[in-house]
Order: C-alpha cells, then sequence, then structure tokens
C-alpha cells in the first residue's frame, strides 16, 4: 500500500462523535437520572453523592485532556530518501508500505507524545488531591443514602463500566480521525503469459 500526508490536512486526532463521545453522553445522562432521582426523593445524601462524584468524573477528564503530538521531522528543506517500510507478520506474510520519510517517522518510527492540557506536576497533585476528597465525599455520602438510590447508583456505574471495557476494545481506526493520511492499495501485475 502507499500512505500519502494530504496537504494542508490537519494532525491526527481523536474522533469529534466517535464511540467515547457515546460514553461521555451515557455517563452525562446517568449522572442527570441519579441526580434527578435523588432530588425527587429528597434524599440529600443521595443529592451530595452524584453532585460530587460528577465533579469527580469531570475533573478527571480535565487532568487528562491532552492532544496527540505526532513528531514531525524539524529540518524540512532537506531531501531525504523514500521511507517505506516492509512489515513482517507472525505467519510470514509481509506488508510493503511505500511511503516518504516524514510519514514514516509519523505513523511507525518516531514515538508519539500526548500534550496534556495540565503539564505541571504540581498542578496535577492538586487535581488528584481534590478528586480524591471528592471522591470519599461521594462514597461516604452514597453509604448514607437510601437503598433504592444505592442500588441505582450500583446499576448506573455497573452500565458506565461496561460501556468503557466496550468501547476499550474497539479497533484503534474507530477512535481516531486519519483523514489527514491518504491511503492507496497497491498491487503487483502478474505475468500470465506462458513462457
Amino acid at each position: 500500500m502507499e500512505i500519502v500526508r494530504k496537504p494542508h490536512s490537519k494532525d491526527v486526532k481523536a474522533r469529534r462523535w466517535g464511540p467515547l463521545w457515546g460514553v461521555a453522553f451515557l455517563g452525562t445522562a446517568l449522572a442527570g437520572i441519579l441526580l434527578s432521582l435523588s432530588i425527587w426523593q429528597e434524599d440529600g445524601w443521595a443529592v451530595l453523592s452524584a453532585m460530587s462524584l460528577s465533579c469527580l468524573s469531570s475533573l478527571v477528564g480535565l487532568g487528562n485532556k491532552g492532544k496527540l503530538s505526532l513528531p514531525k521531522r524539524k529540518a524540512q528543506n532537506i531531501i531525504t530518501p523514500p521511507g517505506d517500510v516492509v512489515i513482517r507478520y507472525p505467519k510470514g506474510s509481509f506488508l510493503v508500505v511505500q511511503c516518504s520519510e516524514d510519514v514514516a517517522r509519523e505513523l511507525y518510527f518516531a514515538p508519539e507524545n500526548i500534550d496534556y492540557l495540565v503539564s505541571h506536576s504540581w498542578k496535577y497533585r492538586l487535581i488528584s488531591l481534590v478528586g480524591t476528597f471528592l471522591l470519599m465525599i461521594g462514597v461516604v455520602s452514597l453509604g448514607n443514602a437510601s437503598t433504592y438510590l444505592q442500588i441505582g447508583f450500583a446499576g448506573s456505574y455497573m452500565i458506565l463500566n461496561a460501556a468503557y471495557w466496550v468501547v476499550a476494545a474497539l479497533p484503534s481506526k474507530v477512535h481516531w480521525d486519519m483523514s489527514c493520511f491518504e491511503v492507496r492499495e497497491q498491487c503487483f501485475e502478474h505475468d500470465t503469459k506462458e513462457k
């Protein structure tokens, strides 16, 4: 196959409307339902638990928000040889990828990096401290909530956990927007004439 970077294209990024978006929407909907049920049942402990656990998940998302950064060559005006890559699979088959050195560097050789929104370690530790505090408030409050709401919380978190496991098992192509690369299938011509 041949892989070419499209001119003036953006970088590789997570799909905006991918499966993780669906799980985030499910989590938001479940949190809204639990908060509404807690208010309807007039259970202050369950309300406090729903609010603190929802803030916790938002805070964890903020602390882990980042942008994928694929490595690029610093000197752009240098002529380089083709970056063709040969991948050998365990059963003995091969895949030949025809690409430039820049594409080979981005996709195969240089390690990727994630540029996190929270880059300083002290800020991340502070977020972890506040998150731990919110988790303790949420768990203690839920322990004092009514039995029916505890069952509702348990069921919601089991559904959400199962959804995250399913999404994690999906292939990476459904998570990432790779539209900046064009993949062209190549084939070999066979000489069918008898000699």
